[in-house]
Parts: C-alpha cells; structure tokens; sequence
C-alpha cells in the first residue's frame, strides 16, 4: 500500500510539474498585489482576440511545461485582452500597439521589459532571462540611455533589446556601439555587424563588403549575401533618405552581386511598379524578367500567371502567363495552379482545355481539403461558352 500511495504521489507531482504556464485570475491591483507579495516581475500576455500569433503562443507555447517551469518560477502570470475590460487603459499606460506584446512589471507597477510577436519555446523563455536581468531590461536600458549613459555594454545591450522589439532605433544603438569598439574584425563584434548593423549606407555595412572574403569565412558565403540582399531591401524598401532611382538601384546591385545584377535589378522593378500600381509598366517587367529568366518555383509561376489572368486582355500575353501556369502544374501539379490553368484557357477562348483543367482542380480541392465552388461556377461558365 504505501509503495502504491508512493508511486501515486510521485505521478502526481510530476503532472503538477509537466505544466505550461499557469496565468493568475483577478484585476490589475490584485495581480501586482500577489507579485508583491510573492517578490516576483509580473508578466502579462498583452492580446486581444482578433490576433493569430497570441492564438498561436496560447495554443503552441504556453503550454510547453519548459515554458511553464521558468515563467511560474519567476512570474506571477496574467493574460489580458487590451481591448476589455482593464486592457485599453493598461494598452496606453505600458504603449502597446501591436500583438501579441510582452509586459514584465515590477509590483509597483513599473514596465521593465517589453517584447512582442510570436516566438518559439527557446525564445520566449530568453525573453523571459532578460527581464529578470537589470542589465538586460528594455524598459530600464531606455532610461539609462536618456540619463546619458554611453558605456559599451549598455549600447550592445539596448541595440539588441531594441532589435528584439523591433525598434528600429537599433541600427543607431549599434553604430553607436561599434564606435567604441577598436577592432571590428574580432568574432564577436563581426557577429554583432552582421546582425543589427545593417545600414546599407553606414560605415559598418561597407566594412563588411571591403572584408567581405573574411566574412564569407567566418559565417558562410550564403549567409553573408542573404544578409547584404535583406540590407538593401530595407534601403531599397523602406522609405526613408531621399528618394531612389531606379539608376540607383542598378548601381546598388551591380556594386554588391555584379554577377546576379541584371536579375536582381528586374526583380526589384517588377515589385516597384505593382508597388507603384502602374500596371502597364509592372506587366511589361514581368513579361521582360520571366522571357530573360523564367523561373523553377511554382509558387512564383502560378503568381504571375494569375496576376496575368486578372489584369491582362492581350492574347500573346495571356498565352505567355499560360505557358507559366503549365510549367507550374509540370512541377508540382496541384488546386492553385490548376485552376489558374483552366481559367486562363478559358479566357483565351478554349473550352475543352478549360474544362479539363477545370475538373482536375475541382479534384485537386477535394483531395487536398480546399474549397472548390470558385473553379465550379468557373466551370458552369466554361460550359456555357
């Protein structure tokens, strides 16, 4: 019997102990009352009921009993909708204006740390190591650099909590930070270069491209040019300086991959001119970009396809676009692209291939769990022709 009694209370405590996290009921004051009491951070989920991601934290992560062990540990949980109730004033006070946001409160009701969007199990628990560190909190770095504070740890630190927030004072905080530093080239701060220095035009960015063959050695060639690509999206893409041409961008490209230039520079104008909503010029780029380089993605070819069957009446056009969807279903044969087959023969004026593709969607969806009444009424009309 106590063998029995024995084992029950060790399966016992290892479900208590198998938990995610486990969030506190009661107001505000109550919550900061029990984190007073218990000397713990407050941690509030800051969500509303409209958003994905906290749909997806409070399903995937939440639960994770390593989630729950760390956050019960060090926390007094609660999730609040900061649209009800006590949210909307909670929203303004801490300034949270997209979701989900993490709040870390001391029991006075103070912000010491904030973060937001989905994150991982490994992720959201370093979050949480960071608000239990003073010299990592968010809230507590900002006041230390509004009181002057200009030390290398608190630059390095702030610019990683500003990146993890993404606030985009970061690319500031780190060149700040690598001017204190006197040699870039250790890994450490190459490291820390190729993360939150990503300024196209700053000095750290063109430190990179002169020792670039270094670079490549340390992280990897393709880690490399997937950061200088992400580096120049963000100047080519984000709307701040002054304005870009598109001779500009030609010589941004031919300076940083002159060997991927011609590709990368049509690229960028057939997303400039949809963009720009100038359609004559965007379906003139595409047409220019797919006959020079066509493509091997479905998902791409079915795209423009599509994008073709909405917006084109030109016949050679039209059969340019078919021509894509083809080679879509070629490699991977499946709802989307079949449908887009079928109605662009159906535009072009061919009604056997249009019902046959019509049909082989309307299959397709029914296999695959998709909805098919769009390619069904297609097909009525297909029969009608």
């Amino acid at each position: 019997m106590k063998n029995i009694l024995l084992f029950a209370l060790l399966i016992t405590g290892t479900m208590l102990s198998a938990q995610g996290i486990e969030f506190s009921k009661g107001d505000w004051n109550d919550i900061l009352a029990k984190a007073k009491k218990e000397n713990k951070i407050v941690f509030v989920d800051a969500y509303t009921t409209w958003c994905g991601p906290c749909k997806m934290m409070s399903r995937d992560v939440f639960p994770e009993p390593t989630v729950g062990e760390f956050y019960n540990t060090n926390f007094v949980n609660a999730k609040i909708d900061m649209e009800r109730g006590e949210g909307p004033q909670l929203a303004a006070k801490y300034e949270v204006s997209a979701y989900p946001t993490y709040l870390f409160v001391s029991p006075e009701g103070e912000l010491l740390h904030k973060n937001l969007g989905y994150l991982p199990p490994p992720k959201f628990i370093a979050v949480g190591q960071a608000a239990v560190d003073p010299k990592r909190q968010s809230a507590k770095l900002a006041m230390r650099f509004a009181a002057g504070d200009r030390s290398p740890e608190l630059l390095r630190n702030y610019a990683m909590a500003s990146w993890e927030n993404q606030d985009r004072k970061y690319v500031m905080l780190a060149l700040k930070y690598l001017e204190t530093q006197k040699d870039w080239a250790t890994r450490d701060n190459m490291e820390f270069l190729m993360k939150y220095a990503d300024g196209f035009d700053d000095q750290p960015m063109q430190y990179l491209l002169q020792n670039r063959e270094k670079f490549n050695q340390e992280f990897g060639k393709e880690t490399v040019d997937k950061h200088l690509k992400m580096s120049i999206a963000k100047k080519l893409y984000g709307g701040s300086g002054k304005p870009l041409t598109l001779e500009d961008v030609d010589a941004t490209y031919q300076k940083t991959f002159p060997e991927e230039a011609d590709r990368l520079s049509m690229e960028f104008r057939m997303n400039y001119y949809e963009r720009a909503q100038d359609l004559p010029k965007f379906i003139q780029a595409v047409v220019d970009y797919m006959d020079k380089f066509g493509s091997a993605d479905w998902q791409q070819l079915n795209s423009y396809a599509w994008a073709f069957y909405e917006l084109v009446e030109d016949k050679p056009k039209l059969e340019k676009a078919l021509n894509w969807a083809l080679t879509s279903v070629g490699i991977e044969s499946n709802f989307y692209n079949t449908d887009t087959v079928a109605a662009l023969y159906y535009k072009l004026g061919d009604q056997n291939n249009a019902r046959k593709y019509a049909k082989k969607a309307i299959k397709h969806a029914q296999d695959e769990g998709h909805d098919p009444q769009a390619t069904v009424d297609l097909l009525y009309k297909i029969n009608q022709m």
